[in-house]
């Protein structure tokens, strides 16, 4: 993957442009070597959230607690797709203000039943 410095340099410029046209733009960060540029992104005006997907070689959502409080830490938006055993512990880690999580797979009702019970819908 390309360096913090290259992204700095050659990527981060467009995608705040694009950003900017657009009115709104939700930056896909899709494992282990996207999440490095996760802080600037999220330190970026023009990039108004992050949505976060394990990838290969991150099984678990959990692993990155520390990369979604840095990007709610810019008071930006965060949506975490996650296996939905992970749910309650990214509820009761993370501040709720703008956090959208989406669990890869619910099995049936009874488990969306208990789901709500857990985020307290």
């Amino acid at each position: 993957m390309i360096s913090k410095e290259q992204f700095q340099t050659f990527c981060l410029p467009s995608l705040a442009r694009q950003a900017r046209i657009a009115g709104r733009c939700v930056v896909h960060v899709d494992g282990p070597g996207a999440s490095k540029h996760a802080e600037a992104l999220a330190a970026n005006p023009d990039i108004s959230a992050l949505q976060y997907t394990c990838g290969a070689g991150t099984p678990s959502a959990l692993a990155k607690l520390d990369m979604f409080k840095l990007i709610q830490s810019y008071r930006k938006p965060i949506v975490v797709n996650c296996p939905l055993e992970e749910v309650p512990q990214l509820v009761e880690k993370l501040d709720h203000r703008g956090l959208a999580i989406r669990p890869e797979w619910v099995p049936d009702m009874n488990a969306a039943a208990e789901l709500l019970k857990v985020v307290g819908a």
